[in-house]
């Protein structure tokens, strides 16, 4: 079985330009942000986080001694408590069409220190469908924060 040069050149261009193309995209696009970032780690804040256009995002908060997270969306109101206070730090990993939300910061009433809250949008792996083919598993791995789309 020989092999095409041409086929497989056509291929590493075409592949090429989609991750490219994807990296240029995720550089263009505005970037979630909060009004706000850095509050002290005791008792109970908020913030306003802006989402630019729709997607996947991690909404997180580090502290020294464990601050929780709560989303608020203007339509569903509020979402389930992430962390614990005075013990783990929040995640919330979550679809957010644009718009704004409130992000509320729930701490220990003796917490001290300050705590920080970051988002990160999910990046999206670029990949060729799977072919599926019947009693064959199409095995994946995504790292913190990926997530695969289409073909899967």
């Amino acid at each position: 079985m020989g092999l095409n040069l041409r086929h497989v050149s056509a291929r590493v261009v075409f592949t090429l330009a989609l991750l490219l193309a994807g990296a240029k995209a995720r550089a263009d696009s505005p970037a979630a942000t909060f009004d706000q970032t850095s509050f002290p780690a005791a008792g109970t804040h908020d913030a306003i986080l802006t989402i630019p256009q729709f997607g996947r995002y991690s909404i997180t908060v580090s502290s020294t001694q464990g601050v929780a997270l709560q989303l608020v969306d203007r339509m569903a109101g509020p979402g389930d408590v992430q962390g614990t206070p005075g013990a783990q730090d929040g995640r919330i990993d979550a679809f957010l069409e644009r718009g704004t939300y409130k992000i509320d910061l729930i701490a220990d009433a003796h917490g001290t220190g300050n705590s920080r809250l970051l988002v990160t949008a999910f990046t999206e792996l670029q990949r060729a469908p799977a072919r599926l083919i019947e009693d064959k598993p199409v095995l994946a791995s995504l790292g913190d924060d990926q997530q695969l789309h289409g073909g899967w």
